[in-house]
């Protein structure tokens, strides 16, 4: 007799102290609801075997190295490492996802498995749980997929793909991603959850660190919560948003050494950024002007950052406005990519910008600009509000427009 602990992971509390007495049998839920259990060994031809069960089926991956796998999983499948020790797949140098929800597999879970040896394509991931083509033109139906308590390592391939890519409805938790040759995180969609991750060490091969690069980097998403992660180390920015982001929350992550900001939000609307913890982030940014800082909005209205410790590095919280850096490409960009105002396009801007009860020492430069050719007409002066903010040691406070950031007004004073 097998007796399996699948605990803290099934909405459907059938997860909780399972026991096997065969190699497959079916568990009754509380709720009567019947399900397949497979237990699954190294060496077997695991997608054969998912392809034999039907969706639903919960697989036991036991202890050892599964080689070369690139599964394509069933909706409501789940697959559970860690049985009587640890699970490792091992991608044999190959490119192709380990799992992939192919754009509409839905409500999968990846729990208590390492990841390592994969070379994923351009734009590919090591776990692709995406929903939509990143350039698609609606949001599609969510994948739902959840993963936890994983370890993705030490994997290749192209520099800008991924060790995780999370579409619509992905939940993941407790998962160490950890010197990638692309992006840690990758993804776009609504209703995405990443807290309590470690995302060290990542980008390791990004070929443009101004393009595509980082810890995470969300394109297009929205409804997204970033909780209570450790960034850091990584070649880019830490926690970065780009494109049409709206009601996003990033919240009480420590975030330190990434080689730019530790978290940029742009071309987008609508964040909560607070209580980070950012030290010693954009020390290697050789662009210069309000980009070297530690937490950056650029051209993005409706931005709260509050309540953020931020420490030690070139620059600390700056607010840009590039409008009309946007202007050029702005009726061939795609629709998910345009914003809108009652009906009519419009350019991306930092406007409505509050900045406040955040704690800076030893930071250098903070403040808001607007480049000399986005300065006419801009609004980031009268609607951003830096106020109640603590600052010691060497910092400067600049309000201007102009490619030298303008007037300093202040070495400490940082209330506008």
């Amino acid at each position: 007799m097998h007796r399996y602990n699948f605990s803290r992971f099934s909405p459907l509390v059938l997860l909780m102290a399972l026991v096997f007495v065969a190699s497959a049998c079916i568990y009754t839920s509380p709720d009567g609801t019947e399900y397949d259990i497979v237990d699954v060994y190294p060496g077997q031809n695991l997608q054969s075997i998912i392809n034999a069960h039907p969706e639903e089926t919960i697989f036991a991956l036991h202890a050892g190295t599964y080689y070369g796998q690139h599964l394509q999983p069933k909706n409501s499948q789940r697959f559970i490492g860690g049985v009587h020790g640890p699970t490792i797949f091992n991608g044999n140098g190959g490119s192709a996802p380990a799992f992939t929800a192919n754009l509409n597999v839905r409500n999968v879970l990846i729990k208590g498995i390492e990841f390592t040896n994969y070379n994923p394509w351009s734009y590919g991931a090591v776990i692709d749980a995406s929903s939509q083509n990143w350039n698609s033109s609606s949001w599609d139906t969510p994948t739902d997929w959840a993963m936890r308590d994983l370890y993705i390592h030490d994997n290749g391939g192209a520099g800008d793909s991924a060790g995780l890519e999370v579409g619509s409805g992905s939940v993941v938790r407790n998962v160490r991603i950890e010197r990638s040759n692309g992006l840690g995180i990758f993804g776009h969609g609504r209703n995405i959850t990443i807290r309590d991750s470690r995302i060290v060490d990542n980008a390791r091969g990004a070929s443009n660190v101004y393009y595509h690069s980082g810890g995470m980097k969300l394109v297009i998403a929205q409804d997204v919560k970033v909780l209570n992660n450790e960034v850091a180390g990584n070649n880019g920015p830490g926690i970065w948003f780009d494109i049409n982001g709206d009601n996003n929350t990033i919240a009480g992550n420590n975030i330190y050494d990434n080689s730019l900001a530790g978290i940029h939000y742009e071309i987008s609307r609508g964040a909560q950024i607070r209580n980070n913890t950012l030290t010693n982030n954009a020390q290697n940014d050789t662009r210069g002007w309000f980009h070297q800082a530690q937490l950056t909005v650029s051209s993005s209205y409706n931005v709260s950052v509050t309540g953020n410790r931020v420490q030690n590095g070139p620059g600390g919280i700056t607010v840009i406005d590039q409008r009309s850096l946007r202007s050029a490409d702005l009726y061939s960009t795609p629709s998910w990519g345009r914003l809108y105002e009652n009906g009519n396009l419009a350019m991306w801007r930092s406007e409505n910008v509050t900045v406040t009860g955040n704690t800076l020492s030893n930071t250098g430069r903070s403040g808001a600009t607007a480049g000399s050719y986005e300065s006419s007409g801009s609004n980031v002066y009268s609607t951003t509000n830096f106020s109640g903010n603590s600052f010691s040691g060497n910092n400067t406070f600049y309000w201007g427009t102009g490619d030298n950031y303008g007037q300093a007004v202040g070495s400490n004073d940082g209330a506008r």
